[in-house]
Parts: structure tokens; C-alpha cells; sequence
């Protein structure tokens, strides 16, 4: 009994010590709009992971990212794609250009 005991005790730390090295480190959020008007349905990607959300109908969106996070990528169908740098900003507001 003591030894399940010690086997479940490690697997609960080492499950910790994996949640600790994948938490997200800040979250981003801000607005997508074109022209002035929101963009809905725009994917927000974090560049070279598989971190993204989509905006929502207010073109507004929200994600969380890791510390090595260090472009967002804003893209969708009829709007040329943009890259904006984070350098530890909260909120990135982006206006994307039809195609």
C-alpha cells in the first residue's frame, strides 16, 4: 500500500512540475478591424506553435501565450496576412488591408 502511495505521489509531481513548464506566461487580447469595422472570424496564431484563437464578432480576441511567444500572426480570407512583434505587450490592436 505504501508503495501505490509513492507511485501516485510522483506521478502528481512530475504532472506538476509539466503544468509549471506549459503555463502560459501573459495573455494577450485586443481588437482586428478593417476600415474601422471589426473583423470577426480572423485566426490569431502565436508563430511557430499551434497557439491560436479566432476573433470573435466584436473582432475582439484574447489568448494566452509562453514566455519564448514572440509574433502574432493575423489572418484571414480577402485580408493580407500581418505579423506584429509581442515585445511583452498586453494588448495589440491590428488593422488588416484587403487583399
Amino acid at each position: 500500500m505504501k508503495k501505490i502511495s509513492l507511485i501516485i505521489l510522483a506521478v502528481l509531481v512530475i504532472g506538476a512540475v509539466f503544468a509549471f513548464i506549459q503555463a502560459p506566461e501573459a495573455t494577450i487580447s485586443g481588437k482586428v478591424s478593417s476600415g474601422g469595422e471589426p473583423l470577426p472570424g480572423v485566426d490569431v496564431s502565436v508563430s511557430g506553435t499551434n497557439q491560436g484563437t479566432v476573433t470573435n464578432l466584436e473582432g475582439k480576441y484574447s489568448l494566452e501565450v509562453g514566455s519564448n511567444a514572440d509574433t502574432l500572426i493575423f489572418s484571414s480570407l480577402g485580408y493580407q496576412t500581418k505579423k506584429v512583434a509581442i515585445n511583452g505587450k498586453n494588448t495589440i490592436n491590428v488593422q488588416l488591408s484587403e487583399e
